[in-house]
Protein backbone atom coordinates (compact mmCIF):
# COMPACT_ATOMS: atom_id res chain seq x y z
CA UNK A 1 0.00 0.00 0.00
CA UNK A 2 1.39 3.25 -1.13
CA UNK A 3 2.66 5.02 2.20
CA UNK A 4 0.07 8.56 1.41
CA UNK A 5 -2.57 6.53 2.09
CA UNK A 6 -1.36 5.13 5.60
CA UNK A 7 -0.79 8.98 6.45
CA UNK A 8 -4.04 9.61 5.80
CA UNK A 9 -5.37 6.37 7.38
CA UNK A 10 -3.61 7.30 10.85
CA UNK A 11 -4.54 11.00 10.17
CA UNK A 12 -8.00 9.92 9.59
CA UNK A 13 -8.08 8.08 12.64
CA UNK A 14 -6.53 10.64 14.68
CA UNK A 15 -9.39 12.75 14.32
CA UNK A 16 -12.22 10.16 15.02
CA UNK A 17 -10.56 9.26 18.04
CA UNK A 18 -10.42 12.80 19.31
CA UNK A 19 -14.02 13.92 18.27
CA UNK A 20 -15.16 11.19 19.91
CA UNK A 21 -13.44 12.02 22.84
CA UNK A 22 -15.02 15.34 22.72
CA UNK A 23 -18.26 13.80 22.54
CA UNK A 24 -17.97 11.59 25.19
CA UNK A 25 -16.95 14.42 27.21
CA UNK A 26 -20.09 16.84 26.76
CA UNK A 27 -21.77 14.08 27.75
CA UNK A 28 -20.90 13.73 31.05
CA UNK A 29 -21.62 15.59 34.48
CA UNK A 30 -19.08 18.11 35.05
CA UNK A 31 -17.05 16.48 37.60
CA UNK A 32 -16.68 13.70 35.00
CA UNK A 33 -15.04 15.47 32.33
CA UNK A 34 -13.00 13.21 30.36
CA UNK A 35 -11.71 16.57 28.72
CA UNK A 36 -11.11 20.61 29.62
CA UNK A 37 -10.66 21.74 26.15
CA UNK A 38 -10.08 19.81 22.74
CA UNK A 39 -8.72 22.02 20.01
CA UNK A 40 -8.96 21.42 16.35
CA UNK A 41 -7.25 23.69 14.42
CA UNK A 42 -5.48 24.34 10.81
CA UNK A 43 -3.76 26.20 7.91
CA UNK A 44 -4.67 26.18 4.64
CA UNK A 45 -2.37 28.29 2.58
CA UNK A 46 -1.58 28.71 -1.55
CA UNK A 47 0.58 31.21 -3.69
CA UNK A 48 2.04 31.83 -7.31
CA UNK A 49 5.33 32.45 -7.26
CA UNK A 50 7.88 34.10 -10.15
CA UNK A 51 11.00 32.92 -10.26
CA UNK A 52 13.94 31.93 -12.87
CA UNK A 53 11.16 33.64 -15.18
CA UNK A 54 8.76 30.53 -14.39
CA UNK A 55 5.28 31.00 -12.13
CA UNK A 56 4.39 28.29 -9.89
CA UNK A 57 1.75 27.34 -8.15
CA UNK A 58 2.79 26.22 -4.20
CA UNK A 59 2.08 25.39 -0.95
CA UNK A 60 3.06 27.60 1.86
CA UNK A 61 3.11 25.66 5.10
CA UNK A 62 -0.26 24.33 5.36
CA UNK A 63 -1.30 22.12 8.65
CA UNK A 64 -4.09 20.68 10.75
CA UNK A 65 -3.87 19.35 14.07
CA UNK A 66 -5.62 18.71 17.34
CA UNK A 67 -4.58 19.60 20.95
CA UNK A 68 -6.53 18.14 24.26
CA UNK A 69 -6.37 19.09 27.47
CA UNK A 70 -7.24 17.66 30.78
CA UNK A 71 -6.88 19.41 34.60
CA UNK A 72 -5.35 17.32 37.81
CA UNK A 73 -5.33 17.44 41.06
CA UNK A 74 -2.97 19.86 42.90
CA UNK A 75 -2.20 22.51 40.02
CA UNK A 76 -1.22 19.64 37.50
CA UNK A 77 -2.75 19.68 34.39
CA UNK A 78 -1.37 17.18 31.02
CA UNK A 79 -1.83 17.83 27.29
CA UNK A 80 -1.09 16.23 23.96
CA UNK A 81 -0.81 17.00 20.39
CA UNK A 82 -0.80 15.85 16.98
CA UNK A 83 0.25 18.30 14.09
CA UNK A 84 0.64 17.14 10.30
CA UNK A 85 1.48 19.03 7.44
CA UNK A 86 0.56 17.82 4.46
CA UNK A 87 2.05 18.39 1.08
CA UNK A 88 -0.54 18.09 -2.35
CA UNK A 89 1.82 20.13 -4.73
CA UNK A 90 5.22 19.56 -6.04
CA UNK A 91 7.86 22.02 -6.74
CA UNK A 92 10.17 24.49 -5.08
CA UNK A 93 9.43 25.34 -1.92
CA UNK A 94 10.69 28.96 0.21
CA UNK A 95 9.20 28.14 3.54
CA UNK A 96 11.76 26.22 5.49
CA UNK A 97 8.51 26.19 8.23
CA UNK A 98 7.52 23.30 5.85
CA UNK A 99 10.66 21.29 6.42
CA UNK A 100 9.81 17.52 6.91
CA UNK A 101 12.13 15.10 8.87
CA UNK A 102 14.00 13.41 5.65
CA UNK A 103 16.70 10.88 6.27
CA UNK A 104 18.55 12.67 3.75
CA UNK A 105 21.60 10.10 4.65
CA UNK A 106 19.98 7.81 2.77
CA UNK A 107 18.12 9.63 0.22
CA UNK A 108 18.62 13.58 -0.18
CA UNK A 109 16.01 13.75 -3.28
CA UNK A 110 13.48 11.50 -1.51
CA UNK A 111 9.95 12.65 -2.56
CA UNK A 112 7.71 14.07 0.26
CA UNK A 113 5.01 12.28 1.44
CA UNK A 114 0.93 13.26 1.24
CA UNK A 115 1.09 13.99 5.32
CA UNK A 116 4.33 14.46 7.46
CA UNK A 117 4.13 14.47 10.88
CA UNK A 118 5.07 17.94 12.43
CA UNK A 119 4.32 17.32 16.27
CA UNK A 120 3.79 14.87 18.20
CA UNK A 121 3.59 16.14 22.38
CA UNK A 122 2.63 14.42 25.26
CA UNK A 123 3.40 17.23 28.14
CA UNK A 124 2.78 17.21 32.21
CA UNK A 125 3.19 20.81 33.47
CA UNK A 126 2.44 23.00 36.53
CA UNK A 127 2.62 26.95 37.17
CA UNK A 128 5.31 26.61 39.66
CA UNK A 129 6.85 23.62 38.79
CA UNK A 130 7.09 23.90 35.27
CA UNK A 131 6.60 21.50 32.20
CA UNK A 132 7.93 18.43 31.20
CA UNK A 133 7.06 17.44 27.28
CA UNK A 134 8.28 14.28 25.16
CA UNK A 135 8.05 13.94 21.55
CA UNK A 136 8.42 15.49 17.91
CA UNK A 137 8.37 19.32 19.42
CA UNK A 138 9.97 22.60 18.53
CA UNK A 139 12.87 22.53 20.32
CA UNK A 140 14.55 25.16 22.87
CA UNK A 141 17.02 26.88 20.14
CA UNK A 142 14.39 27.37 17.88
CA UNK A 143 12.10 29.45 21.15
CA UNK A 144 15.14 31.65 20.38
CA UNK A 145 15.46 31.84 16.93
CA UNK A 146 12.12 32.38 15.99
CA UNK A 147 12.52 35.87 17.09
CA UNK A 148 13.01 36.74 13.12
CA UNK A 149 11.56 34.21 11.68
CA UNK A 150 8.32 35.65 11.64
CA UNK A 151 8.02 36.14 7.37
CA UNK A 152 5.01 35.32 6.08
CA UNK A 153 6.84 32.83 3.08
CA UNK A 154 10.76 33.73 3.02
CA UNK A 155 13.20 33.50 5.97
CA UNK A 156 14.76 31.40 8.73
CA UNK A 157 17.68 30.59 6.88
CA UNK A 158 21.03 31.78 9.22
CA UNK A 159 21.14 30.30 12.44
CA UNK A 160 21.10 26.17 11.35
CA UNK A 161 17.16 25.67 13.32
CA UNK A 162 16.13 24.05 9.46
CA UNK A 163 19.53 22.00 8.84
CA UNK A 164 20.23 19.95 5.76
CA UNK A 165 16.85 21.17 4.54
CA UNK A 166 15.06 19.42 7.53
CA UNK A 167 12.72 20.34 9.70
CA UNK A 168 15.76 20.10 12.66
CA UNK A 169 14.31 17.45 14.42
CA UNK A 170 17.46 14.90 13.71
CA UNK A 171 19.48 17.69 15.87
CA UNK A 172 17.07 19.37 17.74
CA UNK A 173 17.44 22.94 16.65
CA UNK A 174 13.71 22.69 15.19
CA UNK A 175 11.25 20.30 15.56
CA UNK A 176 13.61 18.02 17.79
CA UNK A 177 12.30 13.97 16.99
CA UNK A 178 12.88 12.03 20.09
CA UNK A 179 13.15 14.72 22.55
CA UNK A 180 12.69 15.05 26.29
CA UNK A 181 12.32 19.01 27.38
CA UNK A 182 11.93 20.89 30.51
CA UNK A 183 10.93 24.29 30.80
CA UNK A 184 9.82 26.64 33.14
CA UNK A 185 9.65 30.53 34.18
CA UNK A 186 10.65 32.40 37.20
CA UNK A 187 9.24 36.30 37.00
CA UNK A 188 10.88 37.33 33.77
CA UNK A 189 13.10 34.47 33.35
CA UNK A 190 11.92 31.63 31.59
CA UNK A 191 14.11 28.31 31.01
CA UNK A 192 14.61 25.48 29.05
CA UNK A 193 16.67 22.77 28.64
CA UNK A 194 16.66 19.40 26.29
CA UNK A 195 17.73 16.13 25.40
CA UNK A 196 17.15 14.19 22.20
CA UNK A 197 16.62 10.07 23.17
CA UNK A 198 17.44 7.61 20.14
CA UNK A 199 17.91 4.43 19.77
CA UNK A 200 21.60 4.44 18.87
CA UNK A 201 22.46 6.56 21.57
CA UNK A 202 23.15 9.29 19.78
CA UNK A 203 23.77 12.29 22.34
CA UNK A 204 22.01 15.82 21.59
CA UNK A 205 21.46 18.32 24.54
CA UNK A 206 19.64 21.79 24.02
CA UNK A 207 19.59 25.04 26.72
CA UNK A 208 18.01 28.07 25.98
CA UNK A 209 17.80 31.55 28.08
CA UNK A 210 15.21 34.58 27.90
CA UNK A 211 14.90 37.64 30.25
CA UNK A 212 11.84 40.02 29.26
CA UNK A 213 12.04 43.42 30.49
CA UNK A 214 8.75 45.50 31.37
CA UNK A 215 9.13 47.68 28.15
CA UNK A 216 8.50 45.13 25.46
CA UNK A 217 12.67 44.52 24.88
CA UNK A 218 13.30 40.51 25.41
CA UNK A 219 16.86 39.13 25.33
CA UNK A 220 17.68 35.15 24.60
CA UNK A 221 20.25 33.21 23.85
CA UNK A 222 20.73 29.64 22.79
CA UNK A 223 23.08 26.91 22.46
CA UNK A 224 22.78 23.18 21.18
CA UNK A 225 25.26 20.06 20.51
CA UNK A 226 24.12 17.35 18.30
CA UNK A 227 26.20 13.96 17.99
CA UNK A 228 26.62 13.24 13.94
CA UNK A 229 24.99 9.69 13.54
CA UNK A 230 27.68 7.66 12.27
CA UNK A 231 25.57 6.61 9.12
CA UNK A 232 25.41 10.69 8.52
CA UNK A 233 28.99 10.88 8.93
CA UNK A 234 29.27 8.61 5.95
CA UNK A 235 27.13 9.95 3.77
CA UNK A 236 28.13 13.73 4.76
CA UNK A 237 31.27 15.33 3.40
CA UNK A 238 32.90 16.79 7.45
CA UNK A 239 35.14 16.32 9.31
CA UNK A 240 33.13 16.95 12.56
CA UNK A 241 31.72 14.34 14.94
CA UNK A 242 29.51 16.71 16.58
CA UNK A 243 27.79 19.60 15.15
CA UNK A 244 27.04 22.90 17.63
CA UNK A 245 25.07 25.93 17.53
CA UNK A 246 25.22 28.94 19.61
CA UNK A 247 22.81 31.98 18.70
CA UNK A 248 21.77 35.66 20.74
CA UNK A 249 18.89 37.43 20.22
CA UNK A 250 16.82 40.38 20.65
CA UNK A 251 13.07 41.16 19.92
CA UNK A 252 11.17 44.48 21.03
CA UNK A 253 7.50 44.59 21.19
CA UNK A 254 5.30 47.64 21.73
CA UNK A 255 1.77 47.52 20.18
CA UNK A 256 1.92 47.74 16.36
CA UNK A 257 5.38 47.65 16.35
CA UNK A 258 7.71 44.28 16.20
CA UNK A 259 11.77 44.40 15.57
CA UNK A 260 13.98 41.33 15.80
CA UNK A 261 17.71 40.46 15.47
CA UNK A 262 19.54 37.11 15.78
CA UNK A 263 23.11 36.15 15.15
CA UNK A 264 24.66 32.71 15.13
CA UNK A 265 27.95 30.81 14.86
CA UNK A 266 27.17 27.10 13.56
CA UNK A 267 30.07 24.30 13.55
CA UNK A 268 28.45 22.85 10.45
CA UNK A 269 25.70 24.22 7.71
CA UNK A 270 24.91 21.63 5.26
CA UNK A 271 24.41 22.17 1.37
CA UNK A 272 23.66 19.41 -1.59
CA UNK A 273 26.25 20.20 -4.27
CA UNK A 274 27.27 18.72 -7.50
CA UNK A 275 30.82 18.95 -9.13
CA UNK A 276 33.02 16.97 -11.05
CA UNK A 277 32.90 14.25 -8.29
CA UNK A 278 28.69 13.82 -8.47
CA UNK A 279 26.66 15.00 -6.18
CA UNK A 280 27.64 15.01 -2.26
CA UNK A 281 26.32 16.71 0.53
CA UNK A 282 29.07 18.83 2.92
CA UNK A 283 29.50 20.45 5.88
CA UNK A 284 30.63 24.13 6.45
CA UNK A 285 30.38 26.30 9.56
CA UNK A 286 29.23 29.93 9.08
CA UNK A 287 27.79 32.56 10.95
CA UNK A 288 24.28 33.89 10.53
CA UNK A 289 22.24 36.81 11.55
CA UNK A 290 18.79 37.36 10.70
CA UNK A 291 16.45 41.07 11.44
CA UNK A 292 12.76 41.16 11.32
CA UNK A 293 11.01 44.48 11.49
CA UNK A 294 7.11 44.19 11.05
CA UNK A 295 4.60 47.29 11.40
CA UNK A 296 0.85 46.65 11.76
CA UNK A 297 -1.83 49.67 10.30
CA UNK A 298 -4.87 50.14 11.70
CA UNK A 299 -5.06 46.89 12.28
CA UNK A 300 -5.06 44.98 8.87
CA UNK A 301 -2.38 46.23 6.88
CA UNK A 302 0.90 44.74 8.29
CA UNK A 303 4.27 45.58 6.15
CA UNK A 304 7.54 43.49 6.99
CA UNK A 305 11.26 43.99 6.22
CA UNK A 306 14.18 42.54 6.56
CA UNK A 307 16.96 40.49 5.91
CA UNK A 308 18.73 36.74 6.41
CA UNK A 309 22.88 36.31 5.92
CA UNK A 310 25.08 33.57 5.95
CA UNK A 311 29.01 33.70 5.48
CA UNK A 312 31.01 30.57 5.75
CA UNK A 313 33.99 30.79 8.07
CA UNK A 314 37.26 30.81 5.66
CA UNK A 315 39.41 28.94 8.07
CA UNK A 316 37.72 24.88 8.10
CA UNK A 317 35.24 25.14 5.18
CA UNK A 318 34.74 23.41 2.25
CA UNK A 319 33.54 26.67 0.31
CA UNK A 320 37.62 27.99 1.44
CA UNK A 321 35.28 31.59 2.35
CA UNK A 322 33.68 31.70 -1.17
CA UNK A 323 29.76 30.87 0.55
CA UNK A 324 27.78 34.25 0.94
CA UNK A 325 24.20 34.26 0.92
CA UNK A 326 22.46 37.85 2.38
CA UNK A 327 18.39 37.59 1.51
CA UNK A 328 16.37 41.41 1.20
CA UNK A 329 12.97 40.61 2.25
CA UNK A 330 9.98 42.96 2.07
CA UNK A 331 6.36 41.54 2.60
CA UNK A 332 2.85 42.99 2.72
CA UNK A 333 -0.13 41.26 4.55
CA UNK A 334 -4.20 42.44 4.28
CA UNK A 335 -5.75 40.70 7.19
CA UNK A 336 -9.65 40.51 6.10
CA UNK A 337 -10.30 39.54 9.95
CA UNK A 338 -8.56 36.67 12.26
CA UNK A 339 -8.74 34.36 9.69
CA UNK A 340 -8.58 34.98 6.73
CA UNK A 341 -5.30 37.07 5.04
CA UNK A 342 -3.70 38.26 1.31
CA UNK A 343 -0.26 38.39 1.18
CA UNK A 344 2.27 39.32 -1.34
CA UNK A 345 6.10 38.77 -0.75
CA UNK A 346 9.28 39.43 -2.41
CA UNK A 347 13.19 37.76 -1.69
CA UNK A 348 16.02 39.70 -3.50
CA UNK A 349 19.78 37.74 -3.56
CA UNK A 350 21.40 39.72 -5.71
CA UNK A 351 24.15 40.16 -2.70
CA UNK A 352 24.84 36.18 -2.96
CA UNK A 353 27.27 34.01 -3.95
CA UNK A 354 26.52 30.31 -4.08
CA UNK A 355 29.20 27.73 -4.97
CA UNK A 356 27.13 25.42 -7.44
CA UNK A 357 24.08 24.75 -4.58
CA UNK A 358 21.34 22.83 -6.13
CA UNK A 359 18.94 24.58 -3.92
CA UNK A 360 16.92 27.91 -4.75
CA UNK A 361 19.05 30.19 -2.68
CA UNK A 362 20.53 32.39 -5.18
CA UNK A 363 17.22 33.23 -7.16
CA UNK A 364 15.26 36.28 -6.83
CA UNK A 365 11.43 35.70 -5.79
CA UNK A 366 7.76 37.14 -5.72
CA UNK A 367 5.19 35.63 -4.44
CA UNK A 368 1.36 36.31 -3.88
CA UNK A 369 -1.16 34.43 -2.34
CA UNK A 370 -3.89 33.99 0.96
CA UNK A 371 -4.02 31.80 3.49
CA UNK A 372 -6.66 31.03 6.11
CA UNK A 373 -6.14 29.64 9.73
CA UNK A 374 -8.87 28.13 11.90
CA UNK A 375 -9.19 27.09 15.44
CA UNK A 376 -12.18 25.23 16.81
CA UNK A 377 -11.71 26.94 20.30
CA UNK A 378 -13.08 30.10 18.63
CA UNK A 379 -15.94 28.50 17.52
Amino acid sequence: MPPFINNIKFLCITYIIGFLSMGLAMGQEQKRTMLDSLNFYGKISAQAAFFNENMALQENAPRIGIHIQRKMEKGFSISAQLEYGYHLIDGTQFNNDANSTIEFSNNPFKKKDAFSSRLAIAKIQHAKWGAFSLGKQWGVYSEIANYTDNFTVFGGESNGVYSGNTDGGWKGTGRADNSFIYRNSFRSLSLGVQTQLFKNNTTTFGAALEYKFKFGLSLGTAYNIAQINEKYLDFISTKKNNNSNLLFAAKYEKKQLYLAITFSTNADEFAVIEDSNGVQIIGYPTYGYEFFGGYTFFKKLEVQAGFNGIHDINKDSAFKGKYKLLHYIFGLNYHFNKTVKLFCSARIAQDSELVSTLAADGVNVFSFGFSYTFNSKKW
